[in-house]
């Protein structure tokens, strides 16, 4: 199959185009391929300029869609493709849903075949809604749906995705979990002794053998702080230090939050929130419990992870199917703190016992509480490796391009 990806890549980063680059770096793009997998054809179709401008309307944006769209015809007729590869936006944002219209009205008919990567959630229940409504919004629904069904094959991230591909007719469906690089290929040699001796210290606090202070490590990270959590997370961790405090034990949660802000409103709100969480810090004692940490790059992020015990994400996002800050985090080997959102339970283990109900605080300071007192465990870092890794993710992408 020789196929047209009609997608970006970085930048902007976020978990959609991170992984579109991954696909063409690893299951290949040629011209030919005579090497036996599917030929990928990039068509990088970026409309956004940073990270606050994704999903915005611009008029500029028209002229550059316009100019991609031309673009496609031309590589199909010259390469002579078959399928046209896209990755659907979800329904919050109107720009990013007209853009979807033309591409797929003026775009996707050249092709012979179609193929939706589902990175996001949601636009189905959006449409069967709009559907029973009235006005425009019902109008939306109809053509939505009009151009979206059917098509030929839908790559799904997790089984709560499949809905999504069955309300638009999808002929084939499939369920291929990201995989990513392995972050942190030195984990057994230079991560987990650390980690071993970490729990140790925690251990000593608990048993009472020792007054010396101690912050358990808390790391928040996303492109997204209110919708992911963040908030949510910086509660929890100011109850649990006021739980700590009125057992009298010398431990107190540090939060590490990673990202940027998308207004100044969610800046203050999370000035506020520090504030808070600064003032529950042991006596005596004066560095802050709210650390930002900013942007973070990929080497940033891996000392953030390597430096935390425990990463929190509390995700109430709407178009969350996956989230690629979870396989980060068991690759580094950190304990995970998170929602029953949507498909996220997916990506823990059966039975994971430390997901917690949307906005519980409560739940959310005693799972903190809960994971600062556990052994060191290595079953994160195994399970990474068993499911979300990049050889797998490709090895998957290639078997399923490859059928006719």
């Amino acid at each position: 199959m020789r196929v047209l990806v009609f997608a970006h890549v970085p930048p902007p980063f976020h978990g959609q185009s991170y992984m579109v680059r991954l696909m063409l770096e690893n299951v290949g793009k040629s011209s030919s391929g005579a090497d036996g997998h599917p030929a990928l054809f990039h068509l990088n179709a970026r409309l956004s300029d940073g990270t606050e401008d994704i999903g915005v309307w611009r008029a500029g944006k028209f002229f550059r869609l316009a100019r991609y769209i031309l673009q496609a015809w031309w590589m199909r007729w010259k390469y002579s493709l078959d399928a046209f590869y896209y990755v659907p936006a979800p329904p919050a944002k109107r720009g990013a849903l007209y853009r979807d219209w033309l591409v797929l009205f003026l775009a996707a008919p050249v092709f012979k075949i179609r193929i939706f990567h589902w990175h996001a959630t949601g636009l189905g229940p959006w449409v069967a809604q709009g559907a029973s409504g009235g006005g425009f919004r019902r109008l939306e629904a109809w053509i939505t749906r009009k151009l979206f069904s059917p098509h030929d094959l839908s790559i799904c991230l997790s089984n709560y995705a499949r809905d999504e591909a069955a309300y638009f007719g999808a002929r084939k469906t499939v369920v291929i979990p990201n995989g990513i690089p392995d972050p942190c290929p030195d984990f057994d040699l230079d991560v987990w002794p650390g980690r071993q001796q970490r729990a140790g210290e925690l251990a000593a606090i608990w048993s009472r053998q020792t007054k010396a202070p101690l912050c358990y490590e808390v790391l928040f990270l996303s492109g997204r702080m209110t919708e992911k959590g963040l908030f949510d997370a910086m509660a929890a961790a100011v109850r649990a230090n006021r739980l700590l405090q009125e057992k009298d034990f010398p431990l107190r949660m540090r939060l590490t939050v990673a990202g940027i802000f998308a207004d100044e409103t969610e800046r203050s709100r999370y000035a506020a929130a520090a504030q808070e969480l600064d003032a529950t810090q042991l006596p005596g004692s004066t560095g802050p419990l709210a650390v930002l940490a900013g942007w973070a790059d990929e080497e940033r992020k891996k000392r953030l992870y390597r430096q935390a015990d425990c990463f929190i994400f509390p995700t109430t996002y709407p178009a969350e199917s996956f989230g690629l800050v979870l396989a980060e985090a068991m690759a580094h080997g950190c304990a995970i703190i998170t929602t029953r959102w949507q498909a996220v339970p997916e990506v823990l283990p059966g039975g994971y016992p430390d997901l917690v109900e949307p906005h519980d605080i409560e739940a959310m300071a005693e799972t903190l509480l809960r994971c600062a007192a556990q052994p060191a465990d290595h079953s994160l870092r195994d399970y990474f490796l068993a499911r979300f890794t990049s050889e797998r993710f490709t090895l998957e992408m290639q078997n399923i391009l490859d059928e006719p």
